[in-house]
């Protein structure tokens, strides 16, 4: 509370103005008050009122994070279109591929090396596993990267190779890979089918949308990928 004189100077003859100050009050709230006044020859007034302390300002509102839908991936079919053998060498190791696939940079699901022939075709994941997307954002970058490997041990990746996002062919060293990419950008708020010549490899139908899309033919190893999306209501 501020200073409020319990009792005006008695020596005063004639009082005509007086005020006082309350201060830390709750601002935003209705106050009673009650003033009395007794003049010298103790006859006392009385007046009652209220007044309320200004409301504080409004608070900023709150952000909302708008919600995307979120989207489930299929990778149905591969096809392999050239194995990268090169048929040139005796010790050439004949179409030992391995495929990483990413969303948005992401790496999500990858098939180790395995045997494969041009002509031949793998589904790349079971269709009641697809990848899903939480809260996807518009754009979706669909990007599958294939190695074949021309020389050295297959226990796996050489340490002092590229990155598993490179779509650059390279030799360690000890070990020599052909390496060839399939991009597809998907704009979720314009999803439609994007099959050239109507060839949906045995994609199975009542999905959102469809795709097919391939690595470049200059590109020892080639291989295209077909691929349905479902997208669930945010």
């Amino acid at each position: 509370m501020g200073s409020v004189p319990g009792r005006l100077p008695r020596d005063l003859e004639l009082l005509l103005l007086t005020s006082f100050s309350l201060d830390s009050l709750t601002a935003g709230t209705l106050y009673h008050i009650v003033v009395s006044a007794t003049d010298h020859e103790g006859r006392t007034a009385y007046r009652v009122g209220t007044f309320k302390t200004v409301a504080p300002p409004p608070l900023p509102p709150a952000i909302e994070h708008e919600q995307r839908p979120s989207v489930w991936v299929t990778l149905w079919k591969i096809e392999i279109l050239n194995d990268a053998d090169h048929d040139c060498c005796v010790w050439a190791n004949k179409g030992e591929i391995r495929f990483d696939h990413f969303v948005n940079g992401t790496r999500r699901h990858l098939n180790g090396e395995a045997k494969r022939a041009t002509g031949s075709s793998f589904q790349p994941q079971h269709p009641l596993a697809p990848i899903f997307v939480e809260n996807a954002p518009r754009y979706l970058a669909l990007r599958i990267v294939g190695r074949e490997r021309d020389r050295g041990a297959p226990t796996g990746f050489d340490s002092s190779g590229p990155d598993f996002l490179s779509c650059d062919s390279y030799d360690t060293g000890t070990q020599s890979w052909d390496v060839s990419c399939a991009h597809k950008a998907l704009d979720l708020e314009n999803l439609h089918d994007d099959v050239d010549g109507g060839d949906y490899g045995g994609m199975p139908f009542g999905h959102d949308a469809y795709v097919v899309f391939e690595s470049p033919s200059e590109n020892y190893l080639e291989f295209r990928v077909y691929a349905y999306i479902d997208v669930v209501s945010a």
